[in-house]
């Protein structure tokens, strides 16, 4: 069964709340160690796979950027090459550049499409991991004001 992130961070906001305050400290609380590690386990486990979709994304499009970058330069320099054989001949070399320039084009084309594609990507899966963190928020808020709230009402 799984749990939810919001209970698990319930949890670990409820430890924190009764742990003891650690001597000469205003601010700092003793905490059972294997406690918050199991809960810390336990939101891991329990984290929602948009996250480490969007991590693999954007290792995804820097290797697809990089892939492209590497494509281009080698069509490039293989341009280059197939250029610098043709040098004897001016026709022969004007036609070797015109084909050399559009191999580059169309490396380069194919390098910013893959980057666009990246960026959209990326862009979809964090707009959606802004979503739920966003929602998450609003409800660590609403449950920290809640136990404000608690706190406030006289017995």
């Amino acid at each position: 069964m799984t749990e939810r992130i919001e209970e698990l961070i319930n949890e670990l906001e409820a430890e924190i709340y009764r742990a003891k305050r650690a001597a000469f400290s205003q601010t700092e609380v003793l905490v059972d160690r294997r406690a918050f590690l199991s809960l810390i386990e336990r939101i891991r486990a329990n984290m929602p796979p948009v996250l480490s979709e969007a991590r693999r994304i954007v290792d995804d499009a820097a290797r697809i950027r990089q892939d492209a970058l590497n494509y281009a330069e080698d069509t490039a320099a293989k341009a280059e090459e197939y250029a610098e054989k043709m040098i004897d001949e001016s026709e022969i070399l004007q036609k070797a550049g015109e084909e050399a320039q559009k191999i580059k084009a169309e490396a380069l084309e194919f390098c910013e499409e893959k980057e666009r594609e990246a960026v959209y990507n990326i862009d979809k899966l964090l707009s959606q991991s802004e979503e739920y963190l966003t929602r998450a928020v609003l409800v660590l808020r609403d449950n920290r004001d809640t136990l404000r709230n608690r706190k406030k009402r006289p017995e």
